[in-house]
């Protein structure tokens, strides 16, 4: 009886470990996906910007990227692609 007892205390541990993993890989995704989103942000402004550069107009874009940043950096909207 003694083994089934060490392959069931065996079984928890690994149990234990198998949740901690998924717990610590689920708050990775979560963190990834914060840098994915921070990323596009700061791409479809600076491609806003460079856009303008070049044009030397747009100003109606450059005024509703403002207003998303803005809105993005000090009310933790979510970012629309």
């Amino acid at each position: 009886m003694k083994p089934l007892n060490e392959i069931d205390a065996k079984l928890v541990h690994y149990d234990d470990c198998l949740k901690r993993d998924k717990d610590r890989l689920d708050n990775m995704d979560n963190a990834l996906g914060d840098l994915t989103q921070s990323i596009n942000m700061l791409v479809k402004s600076n491609r806003t910007i460079l856009y303008h550069m070049e044009e030397g107009n747009h100003t109606g874009e450059i005024k509703q990227e403002l207003k998303e940043l803005d809105e993005w950096l000090m009310e933790g909207k979510e970012y629309k692609r």
